[in-house]
């Protein structure tokens, strides 16, 4: 898809398992912004940045009870042997001790007109 609209498409997060997908100033930005607006129960709606040929879309990544078999707290959710794994592929990681219906990060996608 990211070729059939000239898109660049990643997901980035202010609590990276990839050091490669760490959110710029204005992506943690919107992370924020989403965060708030997911803990008060506020409808989320995909943030539209416009500049010239560019537009910047961004919406968020929100836990679920499928996302915590590797994103939540160990010895609950994260069985053992798979955070041994994780810790091994990535001594740095950041991405556990999520609950459900939390923002683990955004859609940044970039659409080149």
């Amino acid at each position: 898809m990211a070729t059939v609209h000239n898109a660049t498409i990643k997901r980035v997060t202010d609590k990276p398992r990839n050091p490669k997908n760490t959110a710029n100033s204005q992506e943690l930005e919107f992370i924020n912004q989403f965060k708030t607006q997911i803990a008060t129960g506020r409808e989320v709606e995909p943030i539209l940045v416009k500049k010239g040929n560019n537009t910047k879309f961004y919406l968020p990544i929100v836990t679920n009870a499928m996302c915590l078999q590797c994103h939540g707290s160990p010895g609950k959710e994260l069985e053992t042997i798979t955070l041994a794994k994780i810790k091994q592929l990535y001594p740095l990681d950041m991405a556990t001790g999520y609950s459900e219906n939390e923002v683990r990060g955004i859609w940044s996608i970039n659409f080149n007109n």
